[in-house]
């Protein structure tokens, strides 16, 4: 069966069975084979609806939704490497998803292990509470902090700012942070807006309040039932 999927196999991928999180992008494509046609997107921007939202494509039509990380995104055990593709969107893992099976680029694959609270610390890097305009800002600046320069890690958001009774959300994504062990971390950051009405059009400044943070494990190690990466 590998020999008719494009590109060869890979050693190193997730185990048969290994509950994987989208992570870097907010939406992330499932193909029919490595580099193929798209068959369903995987989205995590919406915190409002579930950790994971499945839909058809290219209509855009719901499949489902998951609501618990066990519920979601499973690895096959099946990794391939096309070698003609730059590095590392050459490397693709095969996962069940909603009832769908299909492959989805590996850079943006990944377990999950333990959550933290690391306020402090990330006061204590930046010499003080960070204050900024808008959730993004606030969520960079707090990714940034978090970030290494050698090698140069990736800082993006993943889920759309929110702010509800008075208090703002927002997830952002650190990534490559050249770690044997850590892929990277999900940091959920909360602030309180300047604005006394937090429906308004423009409630901030925001001052932060808490940081949440989960970390990400390089797929093809895994994370002990401890939650720690391997």
């Amino acid at each position: 069966m590998n020999e008719s999927l494009p590109g060869e196999p890979f050693e190193y991928g997730p185990d048969e069975g290994t509950q994987l999180s989208v992570v870097g992008v907010p939406q992330l494509p499932l193909h029919d084979i490595p580099a193929g046609q798209i068959i369903a997107t995987m989205d995590i921007s919406n915190p409002y609806e579930s950790l994971l939202e499945v839909r058809d494509a290219p209509s855009g039509e719901f499949i489902a939704s998951m609501d618990s990380p066990t519920d979601g995104i499973v690895a096959t055990g099946r990794t391939r490497r096309l070698p003609d593709a730059e590095w590392p969107e050459a490397v693709w893992n095969e996962v069940h998803v909603a009832g769908l099976t299909g492959w989805a680029r590996a850079a943006h694959l990944a377990p999950t292990g333990l959550t933290d609270d690391v306020t402090a610390h990330l006061i204590d890097l930046l010499g003080k509470r960070p204050v900024a305009d808008t959730l993004i800002d606030l969520a960079l600046i707090v990714g940034g902090a978090m970030a290494t320069e050698e090698p140069r890690s990736l800082v993006h958001t993943v889920t759309r700012p929110i702010v509800f009774e008075g208090l703002g959300e927002v997830t952002v994504d650190v990534l490559n942070i050249g770690d044997d062990s850590l892929a990277g971390f999900r940091l959920h950051v909360f602030a309180i807006p300047e604005a006394e009405d937090w429906m308004s059009e423009d409630p901030g400044p925001f001052t932060l309040r808490t940081v949440e943070r989960t970390i990400i494990c390089h797929s093809h190690r895994g994370v002990t039932a401890d939650g720690l990466c391997v």
